[in-house]
């Protein structure tokens, strides 16, 4: 029975839903990068998710992709629920009363068109794009759902590849200077962005890509298991260390390291604030390959002393590190500080909108319409930078009753998947919730929900939160058929 569990195994790793999935999120970690000022990438986007979702409903002829659990349907629907009814003509009666919309019934009472049937929203046009951009996230998130424990390995494993391509695209692009080649959307910085056109999205995409490479490696060191050939570390001594060896978890440590400083070098400082919890998903993730002793912490503690020593060393004699640090001092980060007057603002459209919302996607013109004259300069405010505050002003009420429903179910999803992970796997678990608080977190005082990006990688958390008992259909404290009690055993997990 074990073998053919194994067999069914090995089946599901031919199962070309999974590579086009990890092929999806590339394409997305990838090309999704811009936001709205790069419209052309974003369109390539959702060409490639619509032409992989006709391939995998050509190639999967189980029509396995649509089995994800009823509650992320709900999700889905939800998503697309609000853009869709904002786009639903309405009669003079109606949107003549939504509020907010007084400025679009003057206007068009000048060309005699104030009686025609209107949207709900201000700008049809934008709430449709913004309705499209949702597609690729979504299809990664159903995709995701319904794959077996292999085939979201090879998705967490993409995401920690194109993170580490982003590090050394980000490494080229600091040697060339803001005017090298490797600038895809012309942005003049100066510092390491990789893909995205934002510092900040880049922090929260090397953030997560860190944590993917380490629970990558934990699935793999499960499957593969080689025999090492010496003795443990000496006061480090992980409890299946002597059967795994040291190469994956010190290759953990390795890549961390390396991710850590570009997530710095990028100068985001709430990805800088946000590194700690980066770390303790790694460290929840390698957790049963560390026992510490008290020499391995006096080790430990001598190592990241002289780290330290030596990385105050390279700020000062390194001209580029030293500009970065600058931001991080108090009177420059006050100085530059500017979104508390974009707050304030946006809060006053928010309530000039309240409760129907102005529309997905039109933040832009609602904002420009209501921004004091002191608050003008030459840049122009695109986003409210706070993703709830932006939501609000859109959606209005509905949006953020949507938001409480699908953040409930998640919750839910989250609390069910810690006590029994998806295919008994805890690395993918940490993985998708250290990436969903990443996110929102970073939501408070910026945009990621905004890049394609990383509306895929959120996608990709909550479908494997979401997957766990489609793969294997057993109840919680049940064996999967054909399996030992100790096979199924979460003793090798959290």
């Amino acid at each position: 029975m074990i073998e053919a569990h194994l067999a069914s195994d090995r089946a599901a790793e031919q199962n070309p839903r999974g590579l086009l999935a990890a092929l999806l999120i590339g394409l997305a970690m990838i090309f999704g990068g811009g936001g709205s000022t790069a419209p052309a990438s974003e369109l390539a986007l959702e060409a490639f998710a619509a032409a992989i979702l006709v391939g995998g409903l050509w190639l999967d002829r189980s029509r396995a992709l649509w089995r994800a659990p009823r509650s992320l349907w709900i999700i889905v629907a939800l998503a697309i629920a609000v853009p869709t009814l904002q786009l639903v003509p309405l009669p003079p009666a109606i949107w003549h009363r939504l509020p907010g919309h007084d400025v679009e019934r003057a206007a068009l009472a000048l060309v005699g068109q104030a009686d025609s049937w209107r949207a709900w929203s201000v700008a049809p046009s934008r709430t449709l794009a913004a309705l499209l951009s949702l597609g690729p996230c979504l299809l990664v998130m159903v995709m995701t759902a319904g794959l077996a424990r292999t085939g979201r390995t090879q998705i967490v494993a993409m995401v920690a590849a194109i993170g580490g391509l982003a590090l050394l695209i980000g490494a080229a692009q600091l040697a060339g200077g803001d005017a090298g080649a490797f600038r895809f959307y012309g942005t003049r910085s100066g510092n390491l962005e990789g893909f995205q056109a934002n510092r900040n999205h880049a922090a929260d995409v090397l953030l997560i890509a860190m944590v993917a490479f380490a629970a990558a490696a934990r699935e793999w060191q499960k499957r593969w298991r080689p025999v090492q050939a010496g003795p443990a570390l000496s006061g480090l001594a992980p409890s299946g260390l002597a059967s795994s060896g040291l190469a994956f978890p010190a290759a953990v440590v390795g890549v961390t390291a390396l991710f850590s400083i570009a997530t710095i070098v990028t100068a985001s400082r709430a990805g800088a604030a946000l590194l700690p919890l980066g770390w303790l998903g790694v460290l929840l993730v390698i957790r049963p390959w560390l026992r510490f002793d008290r020499r391995a912490l006096v080790a430990l503690a001598l190592v990241a002393v002289i780290a330290a020593l030596a990385g105050a060393w390279f700020v000062q004699h390194n001209h580029v590190i030293a500009r970065i640090a600058a931001r991080f001092t108090f009177d420059q980060a006050i100085q530059q500080e500017f979104r508390p007057r974009i707050w304030a603002d946006s809060l006053y459209a928010a309530q000039a909108y309240f409760p129907f919302g102005s529309g997905m996607g039109t933040f832009v013109p609602v904002f420009q319409a209501i921004e004091r004259l002191e608050n003008v300069d030459v840049f122009l405010t695109n986003r409210a930078h706070n993703d709830y505050l932006e939501l609000a002003i859109e959606g209005g009420i509905a949006a953020l009753g949507a938001l409480l429903i699908i953040v409930a179910i998640i919750l839910r999803r989250a609390a069910a998947s810690i006590r029994r992970p998806p295919a008994e796997s805890m690395p993918q678990v940490v993985f998708a919730l250290v990436t969903l608080t990443v996110i929102a977190l970073h939501s408070l005082v910026d945009y990621p929900l905004r890049s394609m990006s990383l509306q895929c990688l959120a996608g990709l958390a909550v479908g494997l939160l979401m997957a766990s008992s489609d793969s294997q259909r057993n109840r919680p404290g049940q064996n999967p058929p054909g399996m030992p009690r100790e096979t199924a055993s979460m003793k090798d997990e959290l």
